[in-house]
């Protein structure tokens, strides 16, 4: 036994009887504890254990392939390395004072190596996993919200451009189709009632009477049933009401007038602020990942290691980490790389909502562009049946004037010339009703008649001064649409230049070489710029 013994310290070896223990050539036999304990139940009076006993696998005792640690003669749990040594010694070489303790468990944690398959995330990796993955989420949320935005609105556009045009047609429809003509009806039947009395004085009273009578009875009965001559929309000394007549057609078409493009802008402005409230959310995460990327828990307030000496991980370059940089790449080049990867997380959402900024502005323009086009030709039909039913109460009563003047010098008889002055004076009372059937059916439409609150406005009294607020408003809304495609540019460049910042930093910390930080600097710097006059 003691040459065995001899021949063993002479020639290292290695025996692996279920624990495994490393015999070096001039280094002392590890025994690991509790093998040479007197009553132990499946070991012997040396430690050998029952033979063909099974014995519970261990991590110990499992077989140890061959590599360059077993032919250097050193496996886990013995002497190795200085950064592996260092792992279970304390700055002064010595094992620590658990290992150095009497019994057992010391003995069983200095022998006990860590499984790296069990390693956990430290708590500020974790956090900033989350970090990411409420970034990743709320980035294309936002996104898609600011798109439904814009669809919302160039949905408002069309309805906006649907509305006015069957406004549009309903106008042309009342003042230039049917007025007209049943001006003409209105202003015949004026005439004959006010040459009835007289129309048995003289042939001039009797031909002028049935000129106007059967030119009025003509022209009413060419006319539809269901046109403006409907005796529904006449007056009893006025012609025919024009507003109500409006108000009925819009009546009958209660799908495109129960259109509300304002309401449907509103709708887009809600998905607005839905995308600012993720632009947001990811605005705070990104600041809460660059504080958590900048702070390292102090070791008094970490927790120490489970019984399953789980590894712990606090150097995973998620993002960088400026408070435990790489080895090799100093501190001021990682708070570049964050300061980088921070504005490529920041500026495409600086790029949406510039987006949003301009489709709105552009919606809001095409719209006030509609409703100005609009209120100009309905306004100006109104005006221009107006202005023509005045022109010819105006002809009414100068062909009065002239027929009274005729009387006195185309030497006709007394008693003619009196009849001819008796039609006269009738004539100019028929033109002055003229005029009053003309201001009221030419009138604008109010509220009261029922008509849509657009047409009010388009064809109100003041309609001129809402043309001209619908010029500013229009050309102020090009101009914040101008001012948010220039931001989005501003904001396309920089995330552009971003993108190359980032390239060289990672350039340059690959390379080692610190001089060359300065062209990422000067990127981001010219980036920064950009974000700033974009913003302003």
């Amino acid at each position: 036994m003691a040459e065995r013994r001899e021949g063993q310290r002479r020639q290292p070896h290695l025996s692996l009887p279920g624990r495994w223990r490393l015999h070096v050539r001039g280094r002392p036999r590890v025994r690991l504890p509790g093998r040479h304990r007197p009553g132990h139940p499946h070991l012997g009076r040396r430690g050998t254990g029952r033979r063909g006993a099974a014995r519970p696998e261990t991590h110990e005792s499992r077989h140890i392939p061959p590599g360059p640690e077993r032919s250097a003669g050193r496996l886990r749990g013995e002497a190795g390395p200085a950064h592996h040594r260092a792992s279970h010694m304390g700055g002064d070489g010595r094992c620590p004072r658990s290992h150095r303790q009497g019994g057992a468990e010391g003995h069983v944690r200095a022998a006990v190596a860590v499984n790296p398959s069990t390693s956990r995330f430290s708590l500020r990796i974790r956090v900033q996993i989350c970090l990411l993955v409420v970034i990743s989420a709320a980035t294309p949320l936002s996104a898609w919200a600011f798109s439904e935005a814009s669809g919302t609105y160039q949905e408002a556009v069309r309805q906006e451009i649907t509305r006015q045009e069957t406004l549009l047609d309903d106008v042309r429809t009342v003042y230039t189709d049917d007025a007209s003509l049943a001006f003409n009806v209105a202003a015949a039947s004026a005439r004959a009632d006010a040459l009835r009395p007289v129309r048995h004085e003289s042939r001039t009273a009797a031909a002028e009477y049935e000129i106007a009578a059967q030119t009025a009875f003509t022209l009413r009965g060419a006319a539809d049933s269901g046109s403006l001559l409907n005796d529904a929309y006449r007056h009893e000394n006025l012609g025919y009401d024009l507003p109500r007549r409006l108000a009925d057609l819009q009546r009958d078409k209660p799908k495109p007038y129960g259109l509300a493009p304002e309401a449907t802008m509103r709708s887009g402005d809600v998905w607005v602020r839905w995308g600012l409230v993720f632009a947001a959310l990811v605005g705070l995460a990104v600041l809460a990942g660059v504080a958590a990327a900048n702070v390292v828990r102090p070791h008094a307030l970490r927790r120490p290691p489970g019984p399953d000496r789980r590894r712990v991980v606090r150097d995973l370059q998620l993002i960088p980490q400026p408070a435990v940089p790489p080895s090799g790449e100093s501190r001021l080049a990682t708070l570049l790389n964050l300061f980088v990867v921070v504005l490529l997380m920041v500026l495409p959402l600086g790029g949406i909502y510039a987006a949003g900024v301009e489709q709105r502005a552009q919606a809001e323009a095409a719209r006030k562009a509609t409703q100005l086009g609009t209120a100009a030709l309905a306004y100006g039909q109104r005006m221009a049946f107006l202005d023509g039913s005045r022109r010819t109460a105006e002809l009414a009563e100068l062909q009065a004037m002239a027929r009274e003047r005729a009387s006195l010098e185309t030497g006709v008889t007394p008693a003619q010339a009196r009849h001819e002055r008796v039609v006269a004076v009738v004539e100019t009372r028929a033109a002055e009703r003229v005029r009053r059937i003309a201001d009221y059916m030419g009138r604008p439409p109010t509220r009261a008649d029922r008509v849509d609150a657009a047409a009010v406005m388009a064809l109100g009294k003041e309609s001129e001064h809402l043309l001209s607020g619908l010029r500013t408003e229009q050309k102020r809304q090009v101009g914040l649409a101008d001012r948010a495609s220039s931001r989005g540019l501003y904001l396309g460049a920089a995330a552009a230049i971003t993108a190359v910042a980032e390239m060289l930093v990672a350039a340059a910390v690959s390379d080692g070489r610190q001089r060359w930080l300065l062209w990422p600097v000067t990127a981001a710097a010219c980036s920064t710029l950009l974000t700033v006059m974009a913003l302003l």
